[in-house]
């Protein structure tokens, strides 16, 4: 018997923001749920050079998927997300989305090299995944008929049942997060000064290593309990504590929807932006903060509409 390869382009591998640990946990989880099981499977890093092993996994494998994060744009020829080179978009071929997503918007037009590279090395056939209907229109819009709309593989498993399940009124506590590339010094003090008026502990979790000291920058360092930044870390504080989850981070906020804690996601750029639109994921924007505190007082429905049909699809082409 000759087993199966398969290739995961993981995004976790070499990062330094922990929410990428978050979708790669969900996608192994999701792709484990597919004829994909039964494969061997091998890694790489998207944020890291892919170097020679690569191209060899990517021979050899029966499906060549790239996990989902924000790594596809309007150009790569500056600030490279993913790390193809002209070398491996050469021998680069038939990759596969899941859960992926664009960087972020743009009016530019994509470059013709950009273009040529995403053409040369995704797949033609099998169907790509994408996080949100914007990205799945820039695909679409680049020549991919083979694309649907799929959520984020981290939300899966938020089926009504599941939401149903997910407290509706303000607990005790609560978790919170900055994020240090998207600073905005009037919102984010203005959502912590509610969130430290309105719960009696206030957790914070540092997603990547300069949102701490941004924390300190605002002058909110010895009025938080500081959750250790690891993944595990941040899971036992949702499972044994009676929280809510209030941030700027998008995965610290839909993990917390996964341990079934309330949440509601501040929207700082495209993604949460998107996905809120997209799936009803529960998200407050910076101009509607002015009402952050009565929205927490009030019950809060988890109402996720997720594309099953496009999901399904996506998955049963490994069988």
């Amino acid at each position: 018997m000759i087993m199966d390869r398969l290739l995961l382009f993981d995004p976790s591998i070499g990062s330094d923001n922990i929410g990428d640990q978050v979708i790669m946990n969900y996608c192994e989880e999701q792709l484990m749920r597919t004829e994909c099981s039964k494969s061997f499977v091998y890694k790489v890093p998207t944020h890291l050079k892919v170097g020679k092993c690569t191209h060899q996994f990517n021979k050899n494998s029966k499906y060549s998927v790239v996990c989902g994060s924000n790594i596809l744009k309007t150009t790569i020829l500056i600030n490279q997300l993913w790390k193809i080179s002209f070398c491996n978009a050469i021998k680069l071929h038939d990759l596969c989305l899941f859960g992926v997503g664009w960087h972020n918007y743009t009016s530019f037009k994509m470059d013709p090299y950009t273009k040529w590279v995403y053409k040369r090395i995704l797949s033609k056939t099998l169907l790509h995944s994408v996080r949100d209907r914007y990205t799945e229109h820039k695909l679409r819009e680049m020549g991919f008929p083979n694309v649907v709309f799929t959520a984020c593989p981290s939300m899966w498993k938020l089926s009504p049942e599941f939401c149903h399940q997910i407290p509706k009124t303000k607990a005790e506590k609560v978790i919170t997060t900055f994020t240090y590339y998207k600073k905005d010094v009037n919102r984010d003090r203005a959502m912590m000064n509610i969130l430290l008026d309105s719960y009696s502990t206030v957790f914070f979790f540092s997603q990547q290593v300069e949102d701490v000291s941004y924390l300190s920058e605002l002058g909110y360092f010895d009025r938080v309990t500081m959750i250790k930044p690891s993944l595990e870390a941040f899971d036992e504080v949702l499972r044994n504590e009676d929280v809510d989850f209030v941030g700027t981070r998008l995965h610290a906020g839909i993990r917390a929807l996964n341990l079934k804690r309330r949440s509601l996601i501040v929207a700082v750029d495209n993604r949460a932006a998107e996905i809120g639109k997209d799936t009803n994921l529960p998200i407050i924007f910076s101009k509607d903060l002015n009402i952050l505190r009565e929205m927490l007082e009030a019950e809060i429905y988890t109402k996720i509409v997720l594309p099953v049909d496009n999901i399904n699809a996506w998955k049963s082409q490994f069988s």
